[in-house]
């Protein structure tokens, strides 16, 4: 209105305004005359054809989403061997460095230091970088005790891309399709012990979602590298050769500091570790039933369950995603809060765990209670 309106018109009007919008609110027309009814029916329709958009856009992100977890295992490799140059660029090794030289024989390193104190604890990996790549997006927890560690790794669009192939989490592995399997095998996971000198470290595996004998070619090179602290609660892992080094990973602490920690191991033939630090836990369970050969080693658990699903060999894909591994809080019920199995997510560790029994490996400075209703024996 004007504002040479009379106050009292004004008044009048935007009364009987507010009172026909009223009796008219059940036509969501929104709206007080014929204009604005006009403007809100167009804007009506514009809603409805921007709600459309977005599911066509969701649909397209979701469909993004699957090819980026499709790729994941990939581009884990490509920035951990710079794009493939890692191996011109590490070269003066031992055999006996290689990650999986001890599994191979059924041996144990021996271990001469255990880590820095300020290491010791859970870790998020907010960067990892080399060969021309990045992804600063990836659920990742690295707890590490004195020497034994667990160290687990997901897309972060993992949940995303199971939906978008099976429109819904899958409660196991026979309830998983053939895609959803693909998207699982798109992760990773390895326990063992790390060997501490100075401010370098060589870990040695004694599970590994990445090693099957017959099935996945051992690892190389040396999963050794260099510690450079960033604070009390940040730390940067550079590769031990190159220079420049050809990778890097930033890492975070999640949960306390200090020096207390647990290592629980399986006492039985199936391995499994239970590594407790900065009062977080992480685990992973060997597989209970070993894939079989398809012909050739594959480079990846990844490109092995797709050969498998290619011949029609669906039994050694799911024996081959049989390996456990998660995180949680190292409190109240030890709930597992990520897992490689989605299912697992919400349990109990004593469930994730059950029917393996575990012994003390190693036990730092500290009063630490094993996981309750995790059978640990002397």
């Amino acid at each position: 209105f004007s504002q040479h309106c009379d106050l009292q018109f004004c008044k009048l009007i935007n009364a009987h305004r507010r009172a026909w919008c009223k009796t008219i609110s059940s036509t969501h027309l929104g709206c007080c005359d014929r204009k604005q009814s006009v403007k809100s029916t167009r804007a009506a329709r514009h809603t409805a054809l921007s709600v459309s958009h977005r599911a066509a856009m969701t649909t397209t992100a979701h469909r993004r989403i699957l090819r980026d977890v499709l790729a994941w295992t990939q581009l884990q490799a490509r920035i951990l061997t710079a794009h493939g140059r890692a191996n011109a660029y590490f070269t003066d090794f031992k055999p006996e460095e290689l990650p999986h030289h001890h599994l191979r024989r059924g041996t144990m390193p021996t271990l001469t230091k255990t880590a820095p104190a300020w290491a010791v604890g859970c870790w998020a990996r907010p960067l990892f970088s080399g060969g021309g790549a990045a992804t600063s997006d990836d659920r990742v927890r690295n707890v590490q005790g004195l020497n034994y560690f667990v160290d687990v790794r997901m897309p972060a669009g993992r949940d995303v891309a199971l939906r978008a192939v099976q429109g819904e989490l899958p409660t196991s592995l026979d309830d998983c399709s053939d895609d959803a399997l693909r998207v699982l095998a798109r992760q990773h996971a390895f326990g063992g012990v790390g060997d501490f000198e100075n401010d370098v470290c060589a870990r040695h595996h004694v599970v590994d979602w990445q090693f099957a004998p017959d099935c996945i070619a051992p690892r190389a090179r040396p999963n050794k590298w260099r510690l450079r602290r960033r604070g009390p609660d940040a730390w940067v892992e550079e590769a031990f050769a190159g220079d420049p080094p050809y990778y890097y990973e930033l890492w975070r602490r999640v949960g306390r500091r200090g020096d207390e920690a647990l290592a629980l191991r399986a006492a039985g033939p199936r391995d499994a570790l239970i590594v407790i630090a900065g009062g977080r836990f992480a685990y992973v369970v060997a597989r209970a039933t070993a894939p079989q050969s398809l012909g050739e080693e594959h480079a990846s658990t990844a490109a092995y369950v797709d050969a498998a699903l290619a011949q029609q060999r669906r039994g050694d894909a799911e024996a081959m995603l049989g390996l456990e591994a998660g995180w949680g809080l190292a409190a109240g019920a030890w709930a597992v809060e990520a897992a490689l199995q989605p299912w697992r997510e919400g349990r109990a560790l004593s469930e994730v765990v059950s029917g393996v029994a575990f012994r003390v490996a190693e036990r730092g400075d500290g009063v630490l209670v094993s996981p309750p209703g995790v059978v640990v024996v002397d």
